[in-house]
Order: structure tokens, then sequence, then C-alpha cells
């Protein structure tokens, strides 16, 4: 579904601020626009944007709507009929009520949930309109007391790193609050006296292996075989221009290899010398570091006195030092790994930090995909024959926060023992079946969708505005022209919309704002033309709408 343009949002999320109560087509004018008492035309924007809002969410099946309710009467008035387990400002407020009545030993999972609804600033598309403050400043106290009674929660069951996590997250929003600094302290030293504690865990009997979340330091899993990135070059040198010392590579020459690194290059090179270069770099090209480029995938087994490590390369090192992954690079490194694992393994626990958690970041995967993708493909190899009877998933006291153990938990729980995977699951649901308006498309239709757009385009050689929305009035009048040449009445009607909802009047408080101008003249031609266009050949004989170049525009 696409995303509605500003006052369509606007209109949805003072509906979502009613908590399902209706509200008057008057007060939706009032609070978005800013008019009172609203006249007809003001009403009839709103009613356009109901619309424009149904038409995303619903399918065009009947008269009524699933979404938006209409509810007849003196002042119609509109109602957001969904579920709470529909809108997450809703289900995160019902979470954490129903959370907090619970002992705290029960609410982990609540508040667990109700937290990861949670996504930057609240209602952060309508910040400043006044109908927004009071809700957005009630989430914000809510999200705080979610927090601490969280920490609280996982706490009493005797989960310090959980409860440091979110401590942590709390402080660093609330640096006043000396108080839960001291907390943030005290966990510190619970943690560390933990240290190697499991946070999660479960058992996969028929694949005969087990899947382990940990707190602690993977070069301390001496009990392990270790899994350790690398990049295609497969550098060495730890100079932070190459490969930054406290990164796992870095440690792993500085604390297993005691900074010997003669000797994990030596491992290295007899490593590598059956493995098919992909290329070999100019050193004008690649100023340092090694220039043979190896395969993605590539598995080298290491030896630090009875430490055994599998270094796997699954980035990519460009010349200008920074490497870099992607999910499918990590995805399949580690089929690789776990072949080979299988293959050459002694059957012993094999551990792994947080991949893409340093330098070496996986393009568009957080934390938690990262484990997921390296706990998927380990259970899916695990299916065809035994891997090792543990993984053992790592994660440092810096990186807890972004893992969440409990949700943690709750993934693993859903992984089933001896079924075939087929891909990522997810949970989503698909949008309730919807119609599109109260009344029916009309033959009139079409020519009250010419109106509109000459009305908004006049509008528009009226604005002014910033540098960077003109920009986007731009790419708005070219989709209109667009609608005009090749759409319908509904596709008209949506483009005249998303144009006027660019118009610079809102009603948000007053504040600084950056200097404003007219249309700069190409934008103002291609609006003459359309204007022309409009109300010389409205009978369907108009001539071709003019078609923004492949270029930039600039107007």
């Amino acid at each position: 579904m696409s995303t509605p343009p500003p006052l369509a949002t606007a209109v949805l999320a003072r509906l979502a601020v009613a908590g399902g109560e209706p509200v008057t087509v008057d007060e939706v004018a009032r609070d978005v626009w800013g008019v009172s008492p609203p006249r007809r035309g003001d009403r009839v924007a709103v009613q356009k944007r109901v619309l424009m809002l149904r038409r995303l969410f619903d399918q065009g099946s009947g008269d009524g709507s699933g979404v938006i309710v209409t509810e007849p009467g003196r002042v119609s008035t509109y109602r957001l009929a969904l579920r709470s387990d529909q809108v997450d400002l809703w289900r995160f407020q019902e979470l954490v009520r129903d959370a907090r009545r619970l002992p705290l030993a029960l609410a982990v999972a609540g508040l667990s949930h109700a937290l990861d609804l949670w996504r930057g600033h609240p209602l952060q598309d309508v910040e400043g309109y006044e109908f927004a403050d009071g809700t957005i400043a009630r989430l914000r106290a809510l999200h705080e007391t979610a927090q601490r009674e969280l920490a609280r929660a996982h706490t009493a069951v005797g989960d310090n790193a959980a409860a440091l996590a979110v401590t942590e997250r709390l402080a660093e929003s609330l640096p006043e609050d000396l108080a839960l600094g001291l907390t943030v302290s005290e966990l510190r030293s619970r943690v560390r006296e933990e240290e190697g504690a499991v946070l999660a865990r479960r058992c996969f009997p028929a694949m005969r292996t087990s899947v382990s979340l940990v707190y602690g330091d993977l070069l301390h899993q001496s009990d392990a075989d270790l899994v350790i990135g690398f990049t295609d070059t497969f550098d060495t040198v730890t100079d932070d221009r190459v490969i930054h010392r406290d990164s796992l590579q870095g440690q792993l020459l500085h604390v297993l290899f005691c900074g010997d690194r003669k000797r994990l290059d030596d491992q290295l090179r007899r490593e590598l010398r059956h493995v098919p270069a992909v290329s070999v770099e100019s050193r004008s090209d690649k100023r340092l570091g090694k220039l043979t480029r190896y395969p993605l995938g590539t598995i080298v087994t290491l030896w630090a006195d009875e430490q055994r490590i599998f270094g796997v390369a699954y980035s990519r090192m460009g010349n200008d030092l920074a490497a870099r992954s992607s999910p499918q690079d990590l995805a399949h490194g580690m089929e690789r790994l776990w072949e080979h694992t299988a293959r050459h393994g002694w059957r012993r626990p094999v551990a792994i930090g947080l991949v893409g958690a340093g330098l070496a970041r996986v393009d568009g995967l957080g934390p938690q995909e990262s484990l997921a993708t390296v706990v998927r493909s380990f259970l899916a190899r695990s299916r065809v024959g035994t891997v090792s009877p543990e993984l053992r998933l790592v994660v440092r006291p810096d990186a807890i926060a972004g893992v969440g153990p409990t949700l943690f938990a709750k993934f693993l729980g859903e992984q089933e023992d001896g079924a075939t995977i087929d891909g990522p699951r997810t949970d989503q649901e698909e949008a309730p079946s919807m119609s599109v308006y109260d009344g029916r498309t009309t033959a009139s239709d079409s020519a009250a969708g010419y109106d509109d757009a000459v009305e908004a385009l006049n509008e528009v050689l009226r604005w002014r505005l910033p540098p960077a929305d003109w920009e986007q009035v731009s790419r708005s009048v070219y989709a209109l022209a667009l609608a005009l040449r090749d759409g319908g009445a509904e596709e008209l009607l949506d483009a005249t919309t998303t144009l006027e909802d660019l118009a610079p009047s809102r009603v948000i408080r007053a504040g600084s704002a950056p200097q404003e101008g007219d249309a700069e003249p190409q934008l103002r031609e291609r609006v003459n033309v359309l204007l022309h266009e409009l109300t010389h050949g409205g009978d369907g004989s108009r001539t071709d709408i003019p078609v923004e170049s492949s270029g930039s525009d600039s107007g």
C-alpha cells in the first residue's frame, strides 16, 4: 500500500487519536485545516481525503467501508472501525495497560511486545498539529513507564542482562535522571558477574542440536569452535585503517594469536593456496592491505594453540577500505560455513558473534535480522545432517540492546524441529476488504475532477514555498499530467488531492520556516499548459499533455 499524502495522513491520524470514537467533518476541518466554522469547500476537502484513504485501504467492493465508517446525522461523522490489534497506537496502549495488571514475572512478554511496536517518534507525521499534542505527550510518558516496568520485570525473573539493555536505552534518553544512571551501574556489575549466562535456548531433538543466545565474549568460548568473519581479501593489518583493532578480526590477531601477524598470515596462505582467486587489485587502486580477492563464501580453518577458528568471507573489502556486505552475501557465507563444518568439524559446539555488528555491516539487516539469518541457515543444514550439537550465539554487552533476548527467545520458539524451511515467515495479515466510497463514481465525477484540477493548478500559481517544497510540487504536477493523459476519474482525483496537500497553509504551531518564494518559470509554464488543456480540451479531445524529460526536474 502506498503512503497517503500529508493532509490525508493528518486526517487518518485525527481519526486514530479519537480511539474509535466518531469525529465530525467539522471537527476534522477545524483540527487539520484550521477553519471554523468550515465552508462547503472545506467539508469537500475532508471528504476527498477520506475517499483517498478508503481507496488505499479498501478493495472497492460494496457501498460501505470496513475501515473508515460514515455515520449519518445532522453533521456526518467518520469513525475508524478497526480492532485494537490493527492500529499500533491503540495496541501499544492496550498491551502496556494489560501487562501492568500482571505480576512482574508474567509481564515480560506483554511489555516486550508493546515496546517492539515503538518505531521512532509517536505520530511523527502530525507533530506540531495541536490535536496530536496531548496524545503524543501521553504516549511518550507511557513509553517511559513501559521501559521502567520491563526492566523491573526482567530483574524480577533474574534476567539482569535484558534488564541492563532496557535500562541503558532508557538512560540514554534521560541523561538527567541520576537514579537511573546508578541503576545502570548496578546492573552492569551484576551482568559482569554473570558473564556466560544463557539468555535464550532451545533444543531441537529431531536434528540433535540446540541453539543458544549467550551473554559474553566470543573469544572466551574455549569449549567451542569459533566463527569469525573476514572480507574477500582476508586482510590482517589492524592499524584502524584496514581493520579496527577492537573488531573481532583485530581481537583474533591480538588475543588468540598474541599479535603474531606472520603466524596468522602463514595459516591463511596455506588455507587459500588451493582457492582460485577472483581478481588481483593494483596497489594504485587499493593503497593498503592485501590485493588478492577470493570468492565470497570462502572458508578457512585456523588454529591458535588448541582453539580452532572457522573464518568465513561474507563481505567485500572496497578499495576505499570500507567493508560491505548484503543479506544475500551473508546467507551464502553461512550456507558454505555449515557445509564446511558438517564435513570437517569434530561435532563440537560452534560459537559465532553478532555478524555485521562492527564496521562490516550487512546492508539492510539489523542485529535481530542477522541473527535470524544465521539461525535459519544453521537449522536448514541441520535438517539434512548434523552440523554441530550446539549453535552458540555470543553477544557482547554493548550489543544486547539491539538483539532483544526476550524477542529472540520467542523467535526460537517459532522454529520447527525437523520441518523444511521454505523462507522467512511473516505474521502480517492481509488488509481488510473494504469499499471505496459512500456513493458510486458517476460520469459527472469526471467533470468535477477537471474542475478540481483547474482550481488546484490555479492555486499553485499563487503559492509561496521553500525550494524543497517546490520540488515536491513539480513532481505532483507531473503526476497530474500523467493522470490527465492516461488515467481515469479516480487517478485524476488522487493526483489533484495529492497536489492540494502540498499547499502552504497548515494548522501547526508557529515557528521558524525556510525562505519562501514563487514557482520557477519552468514549473509555471507547465502549469499554464495544463490549465489550457483542461479548460479547452475537457471533452476528450485534449492534445498531448507535456511529459517530463528523463532528466531531473529543476522546476
